[in-house]
């Protein structure tokens, strides 16, 4: 499923019942599906919000991750933790910011966002994770990006959904997202979608 981002819809049953999702996709950690699109020029690298409704189908996997492919000084990713079922954010600029909420309920839709915002003054605004519409605001292992730095994310890069592709090993996300969002310049909230 690699080619640039579009739209899609997932086929969903329910008992008897099936109904279309718009804007859905279903990757297979076992087929190396995801997509990818390389920006032409770098957009606000400070100031973005990613949002997503995500079903898991394993626990482990990039959500989004942008790499520059040069070295790996230049990465940044939003994924859940590895084994965990932590939402997290992981970037060369700043360690970690990992929620200590654990994630691993199969059945579940859950609507994840990342918000980043480098130019705020508060170190512990510059990186928001939410999970259905609720800020996590306990999380283990933050080191926060300094104050007005330029993430990878949003660079003239490569940029993947459900993979971590080109950077060590690749990561796959296994399981369902709908209504996958990447707004330039500006940190939302959850009350935008």
């Amino acid at each position: 499923m690699s080619g640039p981002f579009g739209s899609s819809q997932l086929m969903y049953a329910s008992g008897a019942e099936a109904f279309t999702i718009d804007q859905s996709l279903r990757f297979d950690s076992a087929t190396n599906a995801y997509l990818s699109k390389t920006f032409a020029g770098a957009g606000n690298r400070k100031t973005w919000t990613w949002s997503a409704w995500v079903k898991q189908g394993d626990i482990d996997g990039y959500l989004f991750f942008a790499y520059s492919g040069n070295s790996d000084s230049d990465f940044g990713g939003i994924e859940l933790s590895s084994g965990t079922g932590k939402l997290k954010f992981n970037s060369y600029h700043s360690n970690a910011c990992e929620s200590e909420a654990i994630f691993r309920d199969h059945s579940a839709w859950y609507h994840l966002m990342c918000v980043m915002d480098t130019t705020q003054a508060v170190e512990g605004n510059r990186i928001k994770l939410y999970v259905n519409g609720e800020l996590l605001t306990k999380t283990i292992g933050s080191s926060h990006p300094s104050q007005n730095d330029d993430m990878s994310i949003n660079a003239a890069t490569e940029h993947n959904i459900s993979s971590r592709n080109a950077h060590s090993s690749s990561h796959y996300f296994d399981g369902y997202m709908a209504e996958v969002h990447f707004i330039d310049g500006t940190a939302l909230t959850p009350t935008s979608f």
